[in-house]
């Protein structure tokens, strides 16, 4: 199943992201009609693929930016999803959620993630599960020109450090792993580089899927461009 179409077909980040989320969600045991929160949903792709995945799902996405949630109220997701204006850190929702997707959405300077991880602790219900992507810290990148970088909005994550912001959060890990190592980062590197050149996107980005195809069916490694958990609610909240 792919994204839809609204998207195009030249996104690197999502897709490298995509068969990594879809073993994540092969992995939990969800209700027949979940209910999901996306936690910052910025333009709703997550929501959008995850509503053709999960045909019976109701849905609910919620960003801060206005301008946000009125592009995916625009996407015509249909009566199982809905959206709203909400800052993350005054989320109030308890027990509410069988799936929570916090996908690269609270990795930014001025965010309290623990805060805001154990808003979403809370907001699970008891056998729910909350599914988080996140940059990986700048020194974890696989390249040099990834590792040196600029990134003066965030620092991102290592492994043991997700892990000790979720405990504090309320929070209990089930899978805590890097993702989309060097070949898909080499994919998002190129794709960057041809962004304003539509000629060659479009001649190199059949090479650019290969890429993320072979990344996708190698093990994971210490060094990667994200790292994904899933984690449930009932750990230590302080």
């Amino acid at each position: 199943m792919s994204f839809p179409p609204r998207f195009g077909t030249l996104q690197i980040s999502p897709r490298a992201l995509k068969p990594h989320v879809d073993r994540a969600l092969a992995g939990l045991r969800l209700p027949p009609a979940p209910r999901v929160l996306d936690a910052g949903c910025g333009h709703g792709l997550w929501s959008a693929y995850l509503v053709r995945r999960l045909p019976r799902a109701s849905f609910l996405g919620v960003d801060i930016d206005a301008a946000c949630v009125s592009a995916c109220a625009a996407l015509g997701l249909g009566s199982r999803a809905r959206f709203e204006v909400l800052d993350l850190h005054r989320l109030e929702k308890r027990g509410a959620f069988d799936l929570i997707l916090c996908m690269n959405s609270i990795h930014y300077r001025g965010m309290e993630e623990v805060e805001i991880l154990g808003r979403l602790a809370r907001a699970l219900a008891p056998a729910g599960r909350l599914l988080f992507v996140g940059p990986m810290a700048t020194d974890l990148q696989p390249f040099p020109w990834e590792r040196f970088r600029p990134r003066p909005d965030y620092d991102g994550y290592t492994v043991e450090g997700l892990r000790e912001k979720a405990r504090r959060a309320g929070l209990v890990e089930i899978l805590a792993r890097p993702v989309v190592g060097p070949l898909g980062t080499l994919a998002k590197g190129i794709s960057r580089a041809v962004q304003g050149a539509p000629i060659l996107k479009f001649l190199v980005y059949p090479f650019l899927y290969a890429l993320l195809l072979l990344d996708a069916l190698l093990p994971a490694q210490d060094r990667a461009y994200y790292l994904l958990g899933i984690f449930a609610p009932g750990g230590e909240s302080r």
